[in-house]
């Protein structure tokens, strides 16, 4: 039986090591939000006069979404390739996100109130359908059959694919607060990974709490553009941890993988991040 002397510094030594392993610990990490950094495996050429909206690889094929009255479009191909087809909008339509689900391709428009469904392979147009509001990001939860989409807010629509009724609408919270200007989409591994518009980051969303889960630096990519280009947006997952990353009027297109911790150069995160 140990005296009350030896027992006081048993506890003394405790307390001691346990504030060592929390001063260790950055606030994100003792919330659950995982803390990384995108870094560059490849880097192929990426069209300067695309003002990216979405981005979307399935079957080694990129498909692109391209913004703007009279300018937008949609595009597949190899990444770093010219594109195998591209395929313009009628010029009163403003495209935004795009993802792949239930065999078709499917493209938002911003502001038109209709969601595009189109051929994977030709990239025609099949159908339209009738999607009230503001729309931005969009992205396909295999599991769930539904998409997620963005409009800029703190929100996340999840929607019935086949009726696109709505089946709940997250609020996004970074350690409990708030996180609005939520952009582009990508749905990977049980994960939405959404782009926080004007800023260097994106962040990794449970889909069913809506708590960012992840918060992913990419400042290190986005210092390497030239003065043309835009924001950071576009994300698209490979199915083997990677990403393809680009954003709007950029140069490049970047394959990354995510490691863990911040960047040295990083600079705007979100608060909470």
């Amino acid at each position: 039986m140990r005296t009350p002397k030896r027992r006081g510094a048993v506890v003394t030594a405790v307390m001691g090591a346990v504030m060592l392993l929390c001063a260790a610990v950055r606030p994100s990490d003792a919330e659950g939000v995982g803390s990384f950094t995108a870094v560059a495996d490849a880097d192929y050429p990426h069209s300067t006069s695309a003002w990216t909206q979405g981005l979307e690889s399935s079957d080694g094929i990129l498909y692109e979404s391209g913004g703007g009255f009279g300018t937008s479009f949609v595009s597949a191909g190899r990444p770093g390739r010219e594109p195998r087809t591209q395929v313009g909008l009628p010029a009163d339509l403003y495209a935004e996100g795009i993802t792949v689900g239930g065999g078709r391709l499917w493209q938002l428009t911003w502001r038109n109130g209709v969601l595009l469904e189109r051929d994977r392979e030709t990239l025609a147009e099949l159908a339209r359908h009738d999607l009230p509001g503001e729309a931005w990001g969009l992205c396909y939860l295999a599991d769930e059959d539904a998409f997620v989409l963005s409009n800029g807010t703190d929100a996340l629509t999840v929607r019935d694919r086949a009726t696109l009724a709505v089946v709940r609408v997250l609020k996004v919270t970074v350690s409990g607060r708030p996180l609005p200007s939520l952009n582009e989409l990508e749905c990977d591994g049980g994960t939405v990974y959404a782009n926080v518009l004007g800023s260097s980051w994106i962040v990794g969303v449970d889909p069913v709490s809506g708590a960012v889960v992840k918060c992913v630096d990419v400042t290190g990519l986005v210092a390497r553009q030239g003065a043309q280009a835009g924001p950071l947006n576009g994300i698209a997952a490979l199915g083997d941890g990677g990403f393809l990353i680009t954003g709007k009027k950029w140069a490049h297109l970047y394959r990354v993988h995510l490691v863990p911790g911040p960047s040295g150069a990083s600079r705007g995160a979100p608060r909470g991040c």
